[in-house]
């Protein structure tokens, strides 16, 4: 089995709203080629505000759900999900700069031919397609399971990846 993992060194305090939200699309890529090549475990500490966190950006950028849509599903799933205050803060500038993606399409009028329109998003479902891949979110490492891969390298934000 091929095991790829993250490790996005960030604490559950404000000071570090900042850092997470930079990170937000190395986090949003990171789900989603897993997501494209099986399954993906986000996890933290507790499984409350770091990992909720990660998930909710991948949730607003590719799922092109709102923050509160997405916070909804999230503590319907683990209803102890609850990003700090901070994260929360950075979360809605996320949402925002996700719903203000300019849309292009081109535009085929029998009376003006062909044209091409440019529009900022009114959804942030305009800007993404549905996916049918799950993830799954809690707290630490599941019983039993244990990362014994050697580490084979750091992403360019720091972060380790392992193949086993």
């Amino acid at each position: 089995m091929k095991l790829k993992y993250r490790r996005i060194p960030v604490f559950d305090l404000p000071t570090s709203a900042c850092d997470l939200l930079s990170r937000a699309p190395s986090i949003v890529s990171f789900i989603s080629n897993g997501l494209h090549h099986g399954s993906v475990l986000i996890h933290c500490q507790r499984g409350v505000s770091r990992s909720a966190t990660a998930l909710l950006f991948y949730l607003m950028s590719k799922q092109g759900m709102t923050l509160d849509s997405a916070l909804s599903l999230c503590q319907e799933k683990r209803p102890s999900v609850q990003p700090i205050a901070a994260f929360m803060e950075k979360l809605r500038e996320y949402e925002e700069q996700c719903i203000s993606k300019e849309l292009i399409s081109v535009v085929n009028d029998s009376t003006e031919g062909t044209r091409v329109e440019k529009r900022k998003a009114s959804t942030m479902k305009e800007i993404t397609g549905p996916s049918k891949r799950k993830c799954a979110i809690g707290p630490a490492l599941p019983p039993g399971f244990k990362l014994t891969q050697s580490v084979s390298g750091k992403s360019q934000h720091g972060g380790k990846h392992s193949d086993r």
